[in-house]
């Protein structure tokens, strides 16, 4: 059957707070019929007897005592008030303060309930340097990107060598440090993906339903699986097995040295979908993965079997358009719970175990997340950025000051939330509170991946193939 394949434009939602006041009444005070018989009462006062001393003779005992009270004070000797020079002490060598991780240690000595989601009040101080305002290191045009496809293809790392991918099928490696190209190859298949770089082999999905497996010493093709739809999630590799996931709802699991395939897993699409595709998540022995249909889905990642599935959404509407339910953005996992978002913007949290949902609201459509710090963050289409409370779903904090901006999806690079614009310009917020400590104008071609971290160090991948560093 053949699928009709339709971007959406974003969807705005809106959300109005009632405030509401309390105010206590103080009851005035109240006096009593015996409070005022008691205040007309006069006060009787006794007679005090006259003295038997004259006034003269009262003034002459006051002066003898005051001059006793002289001569007295006269015999006590002085204190010796003078300055005294101060004790020099000894210098004090300061201490060797070497940078060191609290967290593992904190954290052990608290019960697992009590980890999951520490208050941002409570979290331990962080021993990081000072914040050096990053800088532009290089910009290398080695492939053309995804193009007129408008994909988020991302820059991968492996061995201090970044690899670039572009639609015409051609697979470049970066110099890491330098941006100089080691090489480049071409595939002649029309790649979609991101490339992922597995324990023997390179892996890229591709637009004519192709995985394809590279040797990253000969550069050359080792296989090709033909898969059910388009590839337009990079594929997930873990243990020895690759997965990919497909435009209609297909999950594959072949193993990375030769191919060979593991199991396959398949549920119903929708006829009219997202041209858009969330990568498979490795989790323990689980693979999360969010589909077409509005699902998500936690499988055995060695046998393929349904642990539990859940529906974000549910399709509502009276038009195909109406009832698209993509999960079309890669879900995040982190302290047990899982987190996954629908094209409509209903946003949910799960518990990894057994796919209970702890809470849902709505976001409008996302582009990505992230998380770190406790803390779930968020871009969306509308140009927005949050910061959520994961336990609850409640907002953090809110930065609207990039509406009209079409942003990447978000990462998280230390104690920063780092993501980039159509406009060629990419930004730093702190993770506590939202606001912008830097930005760094990179070119005139957006981002639409989610920037690649290594360590302190930035990579972009712009859709019209620049590979872009900063520091």
């Amino acid at each position: 059957m053949n699928k009709t394949i339709l971007a959406i434009p974003s969807l705005i939602f809106t959300s109005m707070t009632i405030a509401a006041s309390n105010h206590a009444v103080v009851a005035s005070p109240f006096n009593t019929i015996e409070d005022k018989i008691y205040q007309q009462q006069p006060i009787k006062t006794a007679a005090l007897p006259k003295p038997d001393l004259s006034l003269k003779e009262i003034k002459a005992l006051s002066a003898a005592a005051k001059k006793q009270a002289a001569t007295k004070l006269a015999a006590i000797p002085k204190p010796d008030m003078q300055i005294k020079p101060r004790v020099k002490l000894a210098a004090i060598p300061k201490p060797n303060l070497q940078k060191v991780n609290l967290a593992p240690t904190l954290t052990a000595a608290l019960p697992t309930d009590a980890i999951k989601f520490a208050s941002r009040s409570t979290k331990p101080a962080l021993l990081d340097r000072p914040f050096e305002q990053p800088k532009l290191v290089w910009t290398k045009h080695a492939t053309p990107g995804a193009g007129s496809l408008l994909l988020p293809m991302a820059a991968s790392f492996h061995n201090q060598q970044i690899f670039s991918v572009g639609a015409d099928g051609k697979i470049a490696a970066i110099n890491a440090d330098n941006g100089k190209k080691l090489w480049l190859t071409s595939t002649r298949y029309p790649i979609t993906t991101a490339a992922v770089v597995g324990d023997n082999n390179i892996f890229v999905g591709t637009d004519n339903a192709l995985l394809l497996a590279l040797d990253p010493q000969t550069h050359k093709v080792v296989f090709a699986k033909q898969l059910s739809n388009s590839v337009l999630a990079a594929p997930a590799v873990s243990a020895g097995i690759v997965y990919a996931k497909t435009l209609d709802d297909h999950l594959y699991a072949f193993a990375q040295k030769d191919g060979h395939v593991l199991w396959a897993f398949s549920q119903d699409a929708p006829g009219l979908t997202n041209r858009q595709s969330s990568t498979p998540v490795v989790v323990g022995d689980r693979l999360i993965a969010g589909l077409s249909n509005g699902k998500l889905v936690a499988l055995n990642r060695k046998t393929g079997a349904v642990i539990w599935q859940r529906q974000v959404t549910y399709p509502d509407g009276d038009s195909d358009i109406a009832r698209m339910v993509d999960i079309d953005i890669t879900p995040v996992i982190a302290n047990d719970r899982v987190f996954a978002s629908n094209i409509k913007g209903r946003l949910a949290a799960y518990d990894i175990e057994n796919g209970k949902q702890y809470w849902q609201q709505n976001m409008g459509e996302l582009v990505g997340m992230a998380y770190g710090e406790n803390t779930l963050y968020l871009t969306s289409k509308t140009g927005d950025v949050y910061a959520l409370n994961p336990q609850f779903g409640g907002n953090l904090w809110h930065n609207d000051n990039f509406k009209g901006s079409a942003l990447s999806a978000p990462t998280v690079v230390g104690n920063h939330l780092v993501f980039a614009d159509s406009k060629g310009v990419a930004h730093w917020l702190q993770l506590e509170d939202g606001k912008e400590v830097a930005t760094v104008a990179f070119g005139k071609h957006p981002v639409m991946a989610a920037p690649l971290a290594i360590a302190d160090d930035v990579y972009l991948q712009t859709v019209s193939g620049e590979t872009i560093k900063i520091s």
